[in-house]
């Protein structure tokens, strides 16, 4: 007896389903990796300045302090800044014009970048004078102070390599930067633990960030190496239809108009939740608070790495299927996107609730008091994974189809107006439930509002009418980039449902 119609159609929605999944865990499976790698790397590095320099409470405090600040000035706008880059590679090798237009993109980003390290170099000059004023201890300004100059040295290094990852993610490859974290990681180890060790070089806590200055040109050797050797040179940087006007006013603004939005949203979330770490330098103790803050802190990042990988991916896919007029694959995108990102979470926070004891004896094995505010304050990390995954799981969603204008609301809303309120009132004010969880609360509040923003933005999407970065709608590109099919590596699934598409 022959399958019935609907049978038949359920048969192709699976077959569709798994094979985008598959594609989906192709492209995140490295940039999740690469992302554990350089976070794992330099918790990894915090852990021994516990181990080796934590005696001195201020020490460790400026080794994170001081790695928190030298994100917000430094690392945070270099990858801001390059996350336009996303959007336009991404729909560009959905329209078959990789080849022609990401030398350009490229060419414009590394023209804001120029600008943007002045920036950070006056930040980080009179970093001490600005930490003093937010209130933090004078020792652990000047230590934090003197962690950030030494880690500018290596800001270029790592901005450049981003941004060349950043390219060859529209283009799914996602696999160099995963190659050279793997690299420039076992080096930062390495060397931190010849900086640190006390029979070697002992340097404290400052060989920390010379090992990150040493990892961020290896990082950036690598990449460079790959482009050159695997001849992707032409679809990176070298332009087959140079535009002379790439390096002009109004092309670098034509950039800026699409990359701030994404820019800021991710300014936003980094920044306040860096930002809270000031906020624990003003609780009662603050140097316990701000040991055990830092804890958390830096195992959480660790995991977060899971939905920047995710979020990746998803942009990259997103934007081809725009830029190839496929915006219908979308929809099914975003719901194996968010399983993916749920389950993770799951496993995630029921995991280290159940370590907590030995997540907070693994940073500072020597300190009972940091030891128990982090096993008070855990829960404030098991709540936050979740949402920052949903949140960041949809703004890859929003990124491919140019959405960030909309999304940035949110997470404006929720950090400025709820999470730093809150985690002031709860945390500062309150001590409730415990000074450092208080903060925490803040936290929390603010990614669930972000998140059900972007949830209540992305369901509002029309993918039938969602248009590139070009201004072109699905329809008016679908004639131009039907014949491109075959440059898009589809699989054979895929494509034979594909062809049964009215």
């Amino acid at each position: 007896m022959a399958p019935s119609h609907t049978e038949q159609d359920f048969g192709k929605q699976v077959v569709a389903s798994r094979s985008q999944a598959r594609e989906l865990w192709s492209l995140t499976w490295p940039a999740m990796l690469r992302n554990y790698l350089v976070c794992g790397g330099n918790t990894f590095c915090v852990a021994l300045v516990g181990w080796w320099d934590g005696a001195n409470v201020a020490h460790y405090d400026g080794a994170g302090l001081g790695k928190m600040y030298s994100n917000i000035t430094g690392l945070s706008i270099g990858i801001g800044l390059s996350m336009g880059l996303a959007t336009f590679c991404s729909q560009a090798y959905g329209a078959g014009r990789g080849n022609i237009e990401n030398a350009v993109h490229l060419r414009r980003c590394s023209i804001t970048l120029v600008f943007a390290f002045l920036l950070t170099t006056v930040l980080t000059v009179f970093a001490k004078q600005l930490l003093l004023l937010l209130g933090q201890p004078p020792e652990v300004a000047e230590t934090s102070a003197y962690f950030a100059q030494v880690q500018l040295i290596g800001l270029p290094a790592v901005w450049i390599a981003t941004a060349i990852q950043t390219v060859l993610d529209g283009i799914h490859r996602t696999r160099p930067g995963f190659y050279g974290c793997v690299v420039a990681t076992a080096a930062q180890i390495l060397a931190c633990w010849v900086f640190l060790h006390p029979a070697l070089l002992n340097w404290g806590y400052i060989g920390m960030a010379w090992s990150t200055v040493l990892s961020n040109f290896i990082q950036l050797f690598i990449m460079v190496l790959y482009v050159v050797t695997q001849g992707l040179d032409k679809e990176v940087w070298l332009s087959t239809d140079a535009e002379e006007e790439s390096a002009t006013f109004a092309g670098v603004l034509d950039f800026l108009i699409v990359t701030l939005p994404s820019a800021a949203m991710m300014w936003m979330e980094w920044w306040s939740f860096e930002g809270l770490t000031m906020l624990v330098g003003l609780l009662p103790n603050a140097t316990v608070n701000l040991a055990a803050h830092s804890t958390l802190f830096n195992t959480v990042v660790v995991f977060y790495m899971t939905y920047t990988g995710l979020s990746t991916a998803v942009c990259s896919l997103v934007g081809r299927n725009i830029g190839a007029a496929d915006s219908w694959r979308n929809r099914r995108l975003v719901v194996l996107s968010l399983g993916l990102c749920f389950s993770v979470s799951a496993l995630v926070s029921t995991s280290l609730w159940l370590c907590r004891t030995e997540v907070a004896v693994l940073f500072t094995p020597n300190d009972r008091r940091v030891v128990e505010v982090v096993e008070q304050s855990i829960m404030g990390i098991c709540l936050s994974i979740p949402t920052y995954g949903a949140l960041m799981t949809l703004y890859g969603v929003c990124r491919g189809a140019s959405l960030q204008s909309s999304a940035v609301y949110g997470t404006c809303i929720g950090y400025c107006i709820i999470g730093f309120p809150a985690a002031w009132l709860c945390g500062k004010h309150l001590g409730w439930p415990t000074p450092l969880m208080g903060v925490w609360v803040g936290n929390v509040a603010a990614l669930v509002f972000a998140a059900t923003w972007v949830i209540i933005l992305v369901l509002r999407v029309d993918w039938d009418q969602i248009s590139s970065v070009n201004g072109k709608s699905s329809d008016q590109m679908r004639d131009a980039s039907a014949p491109l099919l075959d440059n898009q590596h589809q699989d054979e699934d895929l494509l034979a449902l594909e062809e049964g598409q009215p």
